[in-house]
């Protein structure tokens, strides 16, 4: 049985890893223009773009895309693992820079 934080950690790479390929594979292309159209990668796997963000604007990641997690987890339990941090929303935490 896998923890909490293994379970996200799963499924964020189910969704980041085929982002990276894509990317990898297509950099001459703009990303914009890649979004539901299949591609081929070098093995000859085919990938379809469904999300992307550059975090190329703003001061703060797109609320619409993303979702400030705080606390210590839904149980007060350090989200699964007994982790100690305290998840905040803080600017200082939580921002696009460069």
């Amino acid at each position: 049985m896998h923890s909490t934080a293994s379970m996200r950690l799963i499924r964020a790479l189910g969704v980041v890893l085929p982002v990276v390929v894509l990317a990898a594979c297509s950099a001459a292309n703009d990303i914009a223009s890649l979004s539901g159209t299949p591609q081929v990668a070098a093995n000859g796997d085919t990938f379809v773009l469904v999300f992307a963000d550059e975090f190329d604007s703003g001061t703060a990641p797109a609320s619409a895309n993303w979702t400030i997690e705080t606390g210590y987890g839904p149980k007060n339990n350090g989200w699964g693992n007994n982790e100690w941090q305290l998840y905040t929303d803080s600017p200082d935490n939580v921002r696009v820079e460069n």
